[in-house]
């Protein structure tokens, strides 16, 4: 469960928040309108309409949990005509939210940044989540990026960030004022549940079983997972979750990085699972690993993975992402190939119990609803 939606789950469940209304992904390119529009017409809504027309609507969650009202917008006309989707915006907003108190219009889609003149708002917040200049799959978009994140730095009223390389990021653009790091939190208390489920596609993988659980996508680096593969031809690497599509086509040199690593038998892919089943995989693991390459986007990271692992109180072997530094002491640190086959036989071989509760504890103090606690203050002192 991403930052996003961590939040928008707390936002919601307080009492001070007394109406969200969350927006779609709005679509800016023709592949996003096309998967959007697939979704607008297809899709079973679930919720009461309030407002509907040719290209959009807005749905008003009624089961649901917390005690602020919850609407969702969506639509496909962003695609044709910015104007006349952040116009809809703001007056479905004015109409059925907002209706009384502070007025917090909050984004962290920094390719869409034109709604600063268009939409009413008491404040306005920019979360950023990753920077996406060098997020190898927004390189199309880069000028773009570079002229939005140039005007959010200056129209933002308050700006959160993953960690303090991305606030540094936005002080490079001018930003000193009101720019606040929060790294990535955790849901202790799920990811420290024990759950019963049987999986019949684990029977039959022999261990130790070194896993990941999450989105196999272009950070994760083929070349390392193919060494590690080779060099422990008697353990089992796991991969739960779904193949993101960006990463199908990535070429290293001639084939895809995720058919280099189906050519090795000891690399299973289990697919999708289920993310309320996450804390029953990682806690299977014998090492969890995070296998991503290191290169400038992992500067601009703050890992939630990490954060699951610790809560699962699992070795971790990690590569130094940013914010992994600091946990030296609760993980297995790797920056080559060779340490990261290294530290793999030591995180097997870890029989200290005291540690795994030292890797659960640090995880507790990450909670999610202590950074919002931040938010919210940040949110109501500003003038």
């Amino acid at each position: 469960m991403n930052r996003n939606i961590n939040f928008f789950r707390i936002f919601q469940s307080r009492g001070d928040v007394q109406s969200i209304m969350a927006v779609d992904y709005l679509p800016f390119s023709l592949k996003k309108f096309i998967k959007s529009a697939f979704y607008f017409f297809f899709r079973k809504v679930s919720g009461e309409v309030v407002y509907k027309d040719l290209t959009s609507r807005l749905v008003k969650i009624t089961n649901r949990s917390g005690s602020a009202e919850v609407y969702i917008y969506s639509c496909i006309d962003y695609f044709f005509n910015h104007h006349t989707c952040l116009k809809k915006i703001n007056n479905l907003w004015g109409k059925y939210c907002a209706r009384s108190g502070k007025k917090v219009l909050w984004s962290c889609l920094p390719i869409c940044a034109e709604y600063f003149p268009e939409i009413k708002y008491d404040l306005n917040v920019f979360d950023a989540i990753d920077n996406w200049l060098e997020h190898p799959s927004y390189a199309p978009y880069k000028h773009l990026l570079d002229i939005n994140y140039r005007r959010i730095a200056q129209k933002a009223d308050l700006v959160f960030t993953v960690n303090d390389n991305v606030a540094d990021f936005f002080r490079l653009l001018g930003r000193e004022k009101d720019v606040y790091a929060v790294e990535n939190g955790v849901d202790y208390n799920f990811f420290a549940s024990d759950i019963a489920h049987e999986d019949l596609d684990l029977k039959n993988i022999p261990k130790p079983w070194i896993g990941y659980f999450g989105i196999v996508e272009s950070r994760i680096d083929g070349d390392l997972m193919a060494y590690l593969a080779e060099h422990h031809p008697e353990k089992s690497f796991l991969f739960v979750g779904p193949i993101w599509p960006v990463f199908l086509r990535q070429i290293r040199p001639d084939l895809s990085a995720i058919k280099k690593m189906k050519k090795y038998k000891n690399i299973y892919f289990l697919g999708p699972r289920p993310y309320q089943l996450a804390p029953f995989y990682i806690k299977q693991f014998d090492v969890a690993i995070l296998p991503h390459q290191i290169n400038q986007f992992v500067k601009s990271n703050s890992s939630l993975k990490i954060l699951e692992y610790l809560a699962c109180g699992k070795p971790i072997v990690s590569i130094p992402s940013a914010g992994a530094e600091k946990l030296g002491h609760l993980l297995y640190l790797a920056a080559t190939y060779p340490e990261f086959s290294e530290r793999i036989n030591a995180a097997l071989l870890e029989k200290d119990d005291q540690i795994v509760e030292k890797r659960r504890g640090y995880a507790q103090g990450l909670d999610w609803s202590k950074k919002i606690d931040f938010i919210i203050e940040k949110i109501i002192s500003f003038k």
